[in-house]
């Protein structure tokens, strides 16, 4: 019996790569990678977690845009993703703002529990 190699999941990572109009070298350098992992994610090659969030960084743009969003789509899914990054921000902003809030937080930080480095 052979073993199937494993199935590649469609993504836009090049798509994005190619409409941002930088070369391999400059999207290398922007996101922090070599050329040849840039090379290789434009002919549909692996991408690991870390990667993903370097070229979404790089290109602005949240990481699931790479792999849900495809750059040459109309009008209404450009605006069907902001609104999803908006939300993203706002959920995020309100976690981090609860979290500030807790007891816990602010006993820590009348007790000088949570010191910033070099203080």
């Amino acid at each position: 019996m052979t073993k199937k190699p494993p199935e590649r999941i469609p993504n836009f990572i090049a798509g994005w790569i190619l409409r941002s109009g930088l070369t391999q070298v400059e999207m290398a350098k922007r996101a922090g990678l070599s050329q040849p992992t840039i090379s290789d994610l434009l002919k549909g090659g692996p991408y690991t977690e870390n990667n993903l969030t370097r070229i979404a960084i790089a290109l602005n743009l949240h990481p699931a845009e790479l792999l849900m969003r495809d750059p040459d789509a109309g009008e209404l899914q450009s605006r069907y993703w902001d609104a999803i990054r908006a939300m993203v921000e706002v959920t995020y902003v309100t976690k981090r703002v609860e979290q500030a809030r807790s007891p816990a937080v602010k006993y820590g930080q009348q007790k000088g529990r949570f010191r910033r480095k070099g203080s």
